[in-house]
């Protein structure tokens, strides 16, 4: 069904088909876990027909290419499930925010998507520095890290609480 699309990026699209079942488990099982108990109503980010999803990226710096290809695939896959019904009926609003690869700039745009967006959850952080970064505000204010894109072993040993990592 979704053939064309994939084609239209000129990706191989059995890794493509591999990506997005992938994501599509990950974020079934999170949100099963965090929205399925009925306490759903009460988390900050979530209403009753939204959810709101934030990012950090690289999309002006060194890693931008990366930073833009990260974004662009995220946005076709929460609008696919949007296009779908959505999570539980509820459609997934993604903000994102340029951190132009730079800690301070990173945790400047993680405070303003908690504070004054509200997300959720933060997704996909590119970076080890910055993951590292806004680990301290992210765990104090009890918002989840869903699969940072970092393979820098400090992210993930020892296990973070509110860190769900995924390789691939």
């Amino acid at each position: 069904v979704y053939l064309g699309y994939r084609q239209s990026f000129g990706v191989n699209t059995a890794v493509l088909l591999r990506f997005e079942v992938f994501v599509a488990l990950l974020f079934g099982i999170f949100f099963l876990i965090v929205l399925g108990n009925g306490s759903c109503f009460a988390e900050t980010g979530v209403s009753k027909d939204l959810i709101k999803i934030g990012a950090t990226m690289d999309l002006s710096g060194p890693i931008a290419f990366m930073g833009k290809s990260v974004r662009d695939g995220a946005k076709l896959y929460f609008k696919r499930t949007n296009d779908h019904g959505g999570v539980f009926g509820r459609k997934i609003e993604f903000i994102v925010e340029d951190d132009g690869y730079k800690s301070p700039r990173e945790v400047q745009a993680v405070k303003k998507l908690i504070n004054r967006d509200e997300v959720f959850s933060m997704f996909a952080v590119l970076g080890s520095a910055q993951t590292n970064a806004i680990y301290p505000i992210l765990k104090s204010k009890g918002v989840p890290l869903v699969t940072p894109a970092t393979q820098n072993r400090s992210v993930a040993v020892p296990a973070k609480e509110l860190v769900f990592l995924a390789d691939t």
